[in-house]
């Protein structure tokens, strides 16, 4: 400032000055010292940013820009500036058309990256990865390149697993949904998990991929997750194998909606990754079809046990019959951990004991040290740790 009271019209020190007021955040100095400025596509850039920052006018900032780039579209800079606002406002069309413009002439890998991540957005995956494989070609190391790349190697892979696998796959709607989701393509997985609810409007894996995909474009939150699709958009489905896993069940379902064997599997499937409210369903009904099934009562007590509920699953597992032995081991064996987890340590005593007469397991032996340490029972820990490390179950 001392030199520009002595070199008022020096326009480089009255750019850098404004520059350095918006960096500070003082938006109304910025505005005075940029009215001296003589440059219109600094001085555009400028208000456009004041615009964006102070007055949260997004639109405002484009119309200015658009306007400053209809009168010199050779302003290079701007129509940078134009591209990123646009970015923030999704309206992802229109960048691309300027990131177009911008890379017509020499290659620029931060602005192919730009322009992937753009038509990721716009749904077109294809020419995302052509532009992040043409950015790559160009500075291979490049910090921001490799930030991003794991990402685009699962838009590679899921592009493979759809054109390889999705017409040949039980239901074709949603296991693009879920490849669709794997590459961060929410958008596309709305529609896919949508048709294969209507075609399959009994499969837990149709709402699971359709609240996930909802849930990551905004639509819905978490809580109308839970309320309308009863599922835990935090959730399950993390892995292709898992999601293998539950297309097979389902499609089982779907071709027998009275198959047992095919509802517990599902149920145990929800329960290992933890969508209690749909495996809660799948329970119920396995409970209502058959309520002394040691399977059932079983999928019950685990259900039970990961919610919390103590008394519930010490009143489904004494109700297996005493000739199921094996499940009858591991639902003592479940109650018993929640028990002790809750403190409960002379109820978990007692079930990590009937865990193991009814047949005994290393698991069972393991959890009944526990239950020694945790009363202070230090040689009767020992003597079960080393029944533990005898047991080949």
């Amino acid at each position: 400032r001392r030199w520009l009271d002595t070199n008022p019209d020096d326009q480089g020190a009255l750019q850098r000055l404004t520059a350095l007021w918006l960096t500070a955040s003082d938006f109304d100095m910025a505005e005075k010292t940029v009215g001296v400025v003589t440059d219109p596509g600094f001085a555009a850039r400028t208000r456009a940013e004041i615009l964006l920052r102070r007055d949260e006018n997004l639109n405002d900032a484009l119309a200015l820009l658009r306007e400053r780039i209809k009168a010199a579209p050779k302003d290079r800079d701007s129509r940078i500036v134009l591209a990123d606002y646009l970015r923030r406002g999704s309206l992802f069309a229109e960048q691309i058309v300027v990131l177009d413009s911008l890379l017509a002439g020499e290659p620029d890998a931060n602005l192919l990256l730009d322009r992937a991540r753009a038509n990721l957005e716009a749904g077109l995956p294809e020419k995302a990865l052509a532009d992040f494989r043409r950015a790559a070609s160009i500075t291979p190391e490049d910090e921001r390149l490799v930030r991003e790349r794991a990402g685009y190697e699962r838009v590679e892979r899921a592009l493979n697993e759809i054109s390889d696998g999705s017409d040949s796959a039980a239901s074709p709607s949603l296991f693009r949904a879920y490849w669709w989701l794997y590459a961060g393509l929410a958008s596309a997985a709305v529609e896919e998990s949508r048709s294969g609810r209507e075609a399959w409007p009994g499969a837990a894996l149709g709402k699971i991929l359709e609240a996930r995909a909802l849930a990551s474009t905004g639509k819905i939150d978490a809580t109308s997750a839970r309320d309308e699709f009863r599922v835990d958009v935090s959730m399950g489905l993390e892995s292709p194998e898992a999601f293998a896993d539950l297309l097979a069940i389902e499609a089982g379902l779907e071709a027998n909606r009275a198959d047992a064997a095919a509802r517990t599997a599902r149920a145990r499937w929800l329960i290992r990754e933890r969508q209690y409210l749909l495996a809660s369903e799948d329970v119920e009904e396995l409970m209502q079809t058959s309520p002394k099934n040691a399977s059932a009562l079983q999928l019950a007590v685990s259900l039970n046990r990961r919610l919390g509920n103590l008394s519930a699953a010490v009143a489904f597992a004494n109700l297996i019959a005493e000739n199921k032995a094996a499940i009858r081991s591991e639902a003592f064996r479940e109650v018993a951990e929640l028990a002790l987890e809750q403190s409960n340590v002379p109820l978990a005593m007692e079930f990590a004991t009937r865990s193991i007469e009814a047949q005994a397991t290393r698991a069972g032996w393991t959890l009944k040290a526990a239950c020694h340490e945790r009363l202070g029972q230090q040689s009767e820990a020992a003597e079960a740790k080393s029944k533990a490390a005898k047991e080949k179950r």
